[in-house]
């Protein structure tokens, strides 16, 4: 490993120390950090470099040392800049001696005198007369810049191992899985020491074991450490992605997160509120945020109705598995989210805000919170604003678990709103960002000029407010009324409407605002058609006052006046037309003697009981004139009385 202060200035690789981690790291270049003396040092694998630095390196040691001379070595240079410090100082130690020596040889000095001259020019530290020969000859047809990768020296390592018993070792290994991933090596290897005496296992000293385990692969050893399912999540690499691909509102991110500090509840308890906030991906610009007691669907509900009200209609809402979120008030109609255990049709559940609102929702992958901006933008806002001085005496830990205690003196709601909607505003109008796309800009210009190239889609104040609605399926009773717990909703102007659906095992889809349960109601069928809007709520009058007198009469006339106008809209025959048209049916001329089937063999169609032999008629109609007149007079009065009733 290479320490980054070596370098600094190479090639394009900026001077500043922090310039050039930063450098080193858009680069892809794996930036470490190593124990040394005083502290730690950043190192980097110099395999990494581009080409370009590498080869620069390796000419910024030659004006040091006067190896500025050949053709440079890529593959070598590599290998040696890859090699342990202390055979690079060795080598680089040889190619100094090598190019002096080579340099006093091309004069004409004598071995002898190069020997001593080399000896006062490296203090004494020389290798010998036949030494120095054997050197110049390993370096013949070797360019000068490339000494010292040819003179550094292979490393064959340890190649005895010492006696080790595999039942000790795996001991060894299952202590360190079972214990906390701080659980100190030293110990583990002491608790292996005292199994080890008593069942007879070969147990080398720690300084072995201790090699042993850091030579085993950093997968290896993270899933020893943490298990296997949490080195898979620290293991797995984030996906990059390029934000300005997207426009304004095309992704907007939602979230929640309680608060590091406690405000005055509704029962004078102190509590932790939870901030609720909606983040648009393209520019990071907060659009809206709510300030509750809980993570409720209710809050969220609203929040995204007030923010669609200002800002228009966006495209895509990305948010997790929260019982909130992905509930039926915010979810329903929505076939893909993760809380269900089977994948529901939509339709089979009352629409939610977003389907009502034409909002496709994306749910991030269980345990999977960094894929959200919003949360991104959390872990930003949260010490700026939890640990800020106004709530001091209200902090709480940082935990989610922490309790108040007599030192607590939580804040008003008021005031904790306040102090959020200032630090949100200065979050947004903040210039000089350098998120992707922003160049300097604040949140607010980024999101401003992105909008300029967006078609802006409002929501009409109808479509605002059946989304706040909730939803529930509910049958219409006998009298046209649908009932929502003691609620009862509908009169004379919706019972057209929603009569037709008073049928058995059928229901209709019922909104109503469960803020305000004396507000008008909506109805939708199974195929999500408008039955009716602005459904009335009946409210209910004490039982011996005049005001319920009033209101029956008030619905009998309703009642009468509906009935008058669908009577006039029938259009009715008048009662001696209908008459003289009935007698008609007396009068005869249908000949049914055609109509009888000649082969009685022949079943005529028959579509009520079993088939059975027909019975011979038992008389005749009579044909007597004085009969069918009196029959023709009973049924004239008939009608006549029917039609006075």
């Amino acid at each position: 490993m290479t320490p980054v202060k070596e370098l600094l200035g190479v090639g394009a690789i900026p001077r500043d120390k922090t310039s050039a981690r930063k450098w080193l790291e858009r680069n892809g270049i794996t930036v470490h950090r190593q124990p040394c003396p005083g502290g730690e040092r950043l190192v980097i694998d110099p395999a990494e470099l581009p080409q370009p630095e590498l080869q620069a390196f390796a000419a910024a040691l030659g004006p040091k040392d006067g190896r500025a001379q050949g053709e440079w070595d890529g593959d070598a240079w590599e290998a040696f800049l890859a090699a342990a410090p202390t055979r690079r100082a060795d080598a680089e130690r040889k190619a100094k001696i090598a190019c002096a020596l080579q340099q006093l040889r091309d004069s004409g000095v004598k071995w002898a005198d190069c020997h001593g001259r080399l000896s006062a020019q490296f203090n004494g530290d020389m290798l010998s007369v036949a030494s120095l020969k054997r050197l110049l000859a390993a370096l013949k047809g070797v360019d000068q810049i490339n000494y010292a990768p040819a003179l550094l020296t292979a490393h064959t390592g340890r190649t005895v191992e010492a006696e080790m018993s595999e039942a000790a070792w795996k001991f060894f290994l299952k202590t360190i899985h079972l214990a906390h991933q701080d659980f100190p090596i030293i110990q583990a290897w002491r608790d292996t020491r005292d199994v080890a005496q008593k069942q007879g296992w070969r147990w080398p000293a720690y300084e072995t074991v201790n090699r042993r385990w850091k030579a085993l692969p950093y997968t290896e050893r993270l899933t020893a450490r943490v298990g296997q399912k949490e080195a898979q999540k620290r293991l797995s690499q984030p996906v990059l992605r390029d934000k300005t691909s997207i426009h304004a509102l095309e992704w907007v991110s939602l979230d929640g997160r309680t608060l590091d500090f406690f405000i005055e509840g509704t029962n004078g308890s102190p509590l932790r509120p939870t901030f609720l906030a909606l983040v648009d991906v393209a520019s990071t610009k907060i659009l809206g945020w709510k300030l509750a007691s809980a993570e409720d669907a209710a809050t969220t509900k609203a929040l995204i109705v007030e923010t669609v009200r200002k800002y228009g209609l966006f495209d895509k809402l990305y948010t997790d598995n929260g019982r909130a979120f992905a509930g039926n008030l915010i979810a329903g109609g929505n076939p893909t989210h993760f809380r269900k255990k089977r994948k529901l049709e939509v339709g089979t559940t009352p629409p939610g805000v977003c389907a009502l609102l034409g909002i496709k929702m994306h749910f991030a992958l269980p345990r999977n919170g960094r894929a959200k901006e919003a949360e991104r933008t959390f872990r930003t806002l949260s010490r700026s604003i939890d640990d800020r001085p106004e709530f001091k005496g209200a902090h709480a830990g940082h935990s989610v678990g922490e309790k108040p205690d007599s030192s607590i003196t939580p804040v008003t709601f008021e005031f904790a709103r306040s102090v959020i909607t200032r630090e949100v505003e200065r979050h947004n109008t903040e210039t000089g960002r350098r998120n992707q796309g922003a160049n300097g800009r604040s949140y607010d210009q980024q999101f401003n000029d992105l909008m300029a190239g967006r078609v802006l889609r409002k929501a009409t104040e109808q479509q605002l407010y059946h989304a706040s609605l909730t939803y529930e399926w509910r049958a219409v009773d006998l009298n046209g009324r649908i009932k929502i717990n003691n609620w009862v909703y509908g009169d004379h102007t919706s019972v057209n409407a929603l009569m037709p659906h008073h049928e058995k095992k059928k229901k209709v889809l019922f909104g109503y605002d469960p803020t305000n349960f004396s507000a008008p109601g909506v109805a939708y069928d199974e195929s999500m058609r408008l039955i009716c809007a602005d459904i009335a709520h009946v409210k209910r009058g004490d039982y011996d006052s005049s005001e319920g007198v009033q209101q029956a009469s008030k619905n009998k006339k309703a009642a009468r006046k509906a009935a008058q106008e669908a009577d006039a809209a029938t259009n009715l025959l008048a009662v001696n037309e209908y008459q003289q048209l009935l007698a008609e049916l007396d009068e005869g001329g249908c000949d049914t003697a055609s109509t009888e089937v000649e082969n009685s063999k022949v079943v005529a169609g028959h579509f009520a009981s079993p088939l059975r032999g027909s019975k011979k008629p038992t008389s005749e109609h009579s044909s007597d004139p004085k009969i069918l007149a009196v029959l023709q007079q009973f049924k004239t009065e008939g009608l006549k009385k029917r039609n006075e009733a």
